[in-house]
């Protein structure tokens, strides 16, 4: 128990003695006593009337009456009539009670209880009510040892806050500890009963104790400022005070007097000052209450014997006098050790000696220690454990083991303790044995004991009211018989934190094994047959989140089915329902309590039942929890709208302090072990509540998941394992249409983080249902097919997206008309996939009028219209209208970053296309500049590894070739390379184009065994993956042709070479820049076998096509005409075999060149030229 008071210098200042004979029943009346010094005796007499004062001494006493002032009262004047009350000079105490109860001592005691100054020589106290409740103990004991009657029965009678310095000095008296002021204990021990009359125990009612106690000083008058501070600090203290007397309150008979009239204040203002719902405190055992016709000040005033108020006074304290005499002290009756733990000691017990170390730590400064953890974590384990332990250390002590579950085991146990300890006969039902085992334990005459408390878990038990007895109505909550001894110790065990820290303050935590102690644990519970594989083992335990009980479950299993622990890891991680299956196994084991299942499913199952009992909003939590993926789960999506935050607060309190789930540092995400959530599911199977946990959280998601956009990213990617996990678990039907747009929406998001096929498996889902739902041409129909379509077209199904897209075109045009805005935008998504097959004449044509459209429609600065620009741009790029596309791109990027920002995906991807066209107009130090920026920012806002991020990447090295900075192009593509691997795997569109392009950098190194390596197995797979005719499988035909020409292998580089320029006539058409560039290589290759014959006019096509296409001004024009030329003139001059530079392989200068550098596709999208 947590103490509050400063311990402060007893006080010097104490009331004379008045002499008094050495015979304790002659004492003359009006004695007093104080064990203070005849210096400090005077200075008391100068100063007030404090200390005891004997009133009568009684005939053949028996009890002790001490009666206790309050707040500005008086030894004496508290308890005498004046002649407002009718009695002048009547002191009840004094002059009526003798006559009722002659066997009675009667003293009062008095203090400085002053908060009003009436002269200089006055002072405001600085002793607190706690410092005065030292004080009565000292004195009370110091009298009563005197006269050897320090084991008579007490009743005190406190008034006003005089209660509140008798609650201070019971437990000061209970909490003296060992060999310091031991003697102090007896009053608390002696005391049989309490009257409070009008004693102030709690605020209510929207008041505070504070201002209760403000209305008790207010009766003198106004109050000091430094006494409202005082009396502020006290109400907080108080109020804690009031729990803590709670707890010994049992050990007293307790009645509760309150006044009945309004007490008059200055200002002709009255007022009840305690009100009964403070001075009765409700609920307590035994407490009887009865109201006193007067107000507060005078409701200690009694004229005479006949006063109906002091009847009822005097009988009360009749009829405790009577109880007081049948309650004697017990006395310890054990003449040998008691041992009650019900669970042999395991010798293979291992780890956990850091928990037994803080243990004993912890022990030898407080009284009660809590281990709170999961179930199954070990904390009964380790409390037997220590059990055994401190029996040896301590072999004259007791140890006893409660299990505190239910209220019947708790009574069981008690039960058994008083029996062992021979208190009371065997099945008695009369005796009170709960009492006196908690009696037998609050004495330090019974020695040293332990008691571990076991499943602590329910803080409804503690609360509970239960009888003691058969024969007996006294009902009592379960936390008042827990035993505040200095001499005794008690270790908790509890899977709820916060029974831990009601019972004890801070628990000890328990956690799991790590890896090492989980295998130790393992190796130990194993048969020897078993064969011991570490790799096998560490698989196991790490399976298991090292859970001691989980642990030593699948041992037994594997011991007794004979099995190996591979075997065993591998039936864990068949499906959730072998995990399920394996961990409800419930085989025996001697070590747990016998309520106690040893299956994992069932021994959580017991904190589900207890959470959902004690907190439903908890229980909702956890169940909502369990069918969302078990990491990271944000807070934001657990609260609901109409929710306060403290309900939340409590809500997840609770399942953290079952450590069900754990938080991030600032509490905003929560996370749950794999075998909690297997559990839970299993829970809400057996109770058929799963698929309504289910419905619900897709539900939830469809409410809270974004629409996929940039600004939106970051919640995206909060909620995507959510959604993938909702969604994979249930089979979506008709009754779900209004949560399709979670796939969609969730198909946009993966389609921009470049995950292709998962983005494709969920859009497929929602297409099929809304064409079930709505046939083909609804509006969402189209609207799921146009996603599909995209996502196709990224994922490089360039085929399969276009068929799509131009179907979804052609009903958009029929059903909402070509000046729609879905039309306009689905001939957008149209192009991109025409201009990735390099069907750059359509999709320009289609691109100029939806430009038109949309920007009559729309406007020129929608992002939508912005995109079409954008395109529009790269088809520019493609037919070499390289100024036109320069100038669209400036104003595309300019709206961009206007609308967007600077770092915004959509503004990023105008500067990467702008750096393109700076590279094709041979203006390559202002591209790179433009793509090392590009490269940065989207490293920063997208990641290193996103599929921008490497496109930009990859077009740097591109770069990098044309400026011959080849090492640097290596590096970058090298690293794109395996980005794109590990990304998109092996066979991944972007992935080939990646070993193509770093196959052609081996090309200009030189590097070309390496390059036909590299090339010869980039066509392969796009062979594979892509088809014969695709454009990046026709590239690589063209690269390997290069590689072969350079090795002269001119016959396989021709064969090559035929092939990839038909491929681009059917495809492409014959005015295309690419297959342009197709002829000129093959006419080349035929040149250096000798062919002039045929290389000539190939070259004559392909200058004369270059003319009307490209135009005059164009490189690759230029280098044609001239090599056309050289060779006109060489066949004239019959000179053919003099001229052998031609046949020789030289690298074409990189200026003249249609260079290789720009087949970027999708975002990029452009094509790349051959070395040749």
């Amino acid at each position: 128990m947590k103490k509050i008071w400063k311990i402060l210098p007893r006080s010097l200042d104490r009331e004379a003695n008045a002499s008094r004979d050495s015979d304790n029943s002659t004492r003359a009346r009006g004695s007093t006593y104080s064990a203070s010094t005849s210096t400090e005796r005077q200075a008391k007499e100068e100063s007030g009337p404090w200390g005891l004062k004997e009133l009568w001494s009684g005939t053949d006493p028996v009890l002790d009456i001490v009666a206790v002032h309050g707040l500005n009262g008086h030894r004496e004047r508290t308890w005498t009539c004046d002649n407002r009350t009718g009695g002048d000079g009547v002191m009840w105490l004094r002059d009526l009670l003798p006559k009722r109860i002659p066997r009675a001592r009667v003293w009062t005691w008095g203090y400085d209880s002053r908060t009003h100054t009436r002269s200089h020589r006055d002072h405001l106290t600085v002793k607190t009510l706690y410092d005065h409740g030292r004080e009565l103990v000292f004195d009370l004991d110091g009298a009563r040892r005197e006269s050897a009657t320090h084991q008579r029965p007490i009743i005190f009678v406190a008034h006003s806050l005089g209660g509140i310095v008798v609650k201070n000095a019971l437990l000061h008296s209970d909490r003296v500890k060992d060999g310091n002021l031991e003697e102090q204990r007896s009053i608390k021990l002696s005391t049989y009963g309490i009257i409070f009359m009008g004693t102030p125990h709690q605020g209510g009612q929207g008041v505070s104790m504070g201002k209760i106690l403000l209305n008790v000083a207010k009766m003198q008058g106004d109050v000091s400022d430094s006494l409202l501070k005082l009396l502020g600090e006290h109400s907080e203290l108080l109020q804690q005070q009031m729990s803590e007397f709670s707890l010994i309150s049992q050990s007293f008979d307790i009645k509760f007097a309150y006044e009945t009239k309004p007490t008059p204040l200055a200002g002709l203002i009255a007022k009840v000052i305690v009100p009964k719902w403070s001075a009765v405190v409700s609920g307590t055992p035994d407490a009887a209450e009865f109201g006193i016709n007067a107000d507060h000040r005078n409701m200690t005033k009694f004229s005479n014997v006949d006063n109906e108020d002091f009847i009822k006074l005097s009988r009360t304290l009749e009829l405790m006098l009577q109880k007081s005499g049948k309650n004697q002290a017990i006395s310890p009756k054990v003449s040998k050790q008691t041992f009650t733990v019900p669970f042999e000691r395991d010798s293979k017990f291992v780890g956990r000696e850091d928990i037994i170390a803080e243990l004993d730590e912890r022990l030898n400064g407080q009284r009660r220690v809590a281990l709170a953890g999961i179930g199954g974590i070990g904390k009964s384990q380790i409390a037997i454990e220590y059990c055994y332990r401190f029996r040896d250390r301590h072999p004259n002590a007791s140890v006893f083991w409660v299990h505190v579950g239910t209220i019947s085991r708790f009574k069981q146990a008690y039960e058994a303790m008083a029996t062992n300890l021979g208190l009371v006969e065997k099945d008695d039902p009369k005796a009170n044995t709960i009492q006196l085992v908690t009696d037998w334990l609050n004495n330090a005459e019974s020695g040293n004991w332990l008691m571990v408390l076991d499943n602590a878990d329910d803080q409804a038990v503690f609360k509970s009211r239960f009888q003691v007895t058969e024969a007996s109505e006294q009902s009592m909550p379960l936390f008042c018989y827990l035993p505040h001894s200095q001499k005794g110790s008690i270790v908790i065990t509890t899977r709820d934190q916060r029974v831990g820290q009601r019972l004890a303050a801070k628990p000890i935590i328990v956690g799991s094994f790590d890896g090492p102690m989980a295998k130790t644990l393992l190796q130990s519970k194993l048969d020897q047959s078993i064969e011991w594989i570490e790799e096998d083992a560490n698989k196991l335990v790490t399976d298991l989140d090292f859970l001691p009980l989980a642990v030593t479950q699948a041992a037994a299993f594997i011991s007794e089915n004979n099995i190996t622990v591979k075997k065993y890891t591998n039936l864990l991680r068949t499906s959730d329902s072998g995990l399920t299956s394996l961990l409800n196994q419930d085989l025996i084991d001697l070590r747990r309590d016998f309520d106690a299942s040893s299956s994992i499913v069932r021994t959580w199952q017991v904190s589900f039942d207890q959470i959902r009992m004690q907190n439903t909003r908890a229980a909702d939590l956890l169940s909502l929890m369990a069918v969302l993926d078990r990491q990271s789960i944000p807070k934001a999506l657990l609260c609901r709208h109409d929710e306060q935050e403290v309900e939340i607060v409590i809500a997840l309190g609770t399942l953290q302090a079952f450590s069900l789930i754990s938080s991030d540092r600032e509490g905003e995400a929560f996370e749950m072990h794999r075998l909690v959530q297997v559990s839970t599911l299993k829970w809400l199977e057996m109770q058929s509540e799963k698929l309504k946990w289910q419905e619900g959280a897709l539900r939830l998601l469809s409410a809270n998941f974004p629409n996929g956009t940039f600004e939106t990213w970051e919640t995206c990617a909060l909620y995507l394992p959510h959604v993938i996990i909702v969604i994979s678990s249930l089979t979506l039907g008709l009754d779900h249409l209004n949560e399709l747009r979670l796939l969609e929406n969730t198909a946009d998001y993966l389609q921009f983080q470049g995950q292709f096929k998962v983005a494709e498996q969920i859009i497929v889902r929602a297409l099929g249902l809304y064409q079930k739902a709505y046939g083909n041409e609804h509006s969402d129909t189209l609207r799921s097919m146009k996603i599909l379509g995209e996502i196709l077209t990224d994922a490089g199904k360039y085929d399969d997206a276009e068929k799509l897209l131009r179907k979804v075109l052609m009903s958009g045009e029929r059903t909402l008309g070509e000046k729609h805005e879905f039309t306009l935008s689905t001939i957008s998504s149209l192009t991109s996939v025409l201009m990735s097959q390099g069907k750059d004449t359509e999709a320009k044509e289609l691109l100029e009028q939806n430009v038109k459209l949309q920007s009559e429609i729309l406007g020129e600065e929608n992002p939508k219209t912005l995109l079409s620009m954008g395109n529009l741009a790269l088809t520019y790029q493609h037919l070499k209208r390289l100024n036109e596309a320069e100038e669209l791109e400036l104003q595309v990027l300019k709206a961009h970053e206007k609308a967007l920002g600077a770092e915004h995906p959509h503004t990023l991807w105008s500067m990467a296309s702008l750096a393109m066209t700076y590279a094709d107009l041979n203006r390559l130090n202002e591209a790179a500049e433009l793509e090392v920026q590009v490269l940065k920012a989207r490293k920063k806002v997208l990641g290193a590894e996103h599929r921008d991020t490497l496109w930009s990447m990859t077009s740097l090295a591109l770069t990098y070739v044309n400026l011959n900075r080849w090492n640097e192009a290596q590096d970058l593509e090298v690293q794109v390379l395996k980005g794109r691997e590990k990304a998109l795997g092996a066979e991944h569109r972007d992935t080939l184009f990646s070993m193509a392009e770093l196959a052609a950098t081996y090309q200009h190194l030189n590097r070309w065994n390496e390059a036909e390596d590299l090339g010869l197995k980039a066509l392969k797979a796009r062979e594979k993956a892509l088809g014969v005719e695709d454009p990046d499988t026709v590239f690589s035909m063209a690269d390997l042709a290069v590689t072969y020409k350079a090795l002269n292998r001119l016959n396989e580089a021709e064969e090559l070479e035929v092939q990839v320029l038909k491929a681009r006539e059917k495809a492409l058409g014959a005015e295309h820049p690419d297959t342009l560039l197709s002829m000129a290589s093959l006419a080349w290759t035929w040149k250096r076998q000798h062919r002039l014959e045929n290389a000539i006019p190939l070259m004559s096509d392909a200058v004369g096509l270059s003319e009307t296409i490209l135009g005059v001004d164009n490189p690759d024009f230029k280098d044609r005409q001239r090599w056309l030329n050289t060779w006109l003139k060489s066949e004239m001059k019959g000179v053919e075999s003099s001229q052998n530079a031609g046949m020789e392989f030289t690298k074409p200068d990189p200026n003249s060149k249609a260079t290789s550098a720009y087949l970027v596709r999708i975002h990029l999208s452009l094509g790349r030229g051959d070395d040749f």
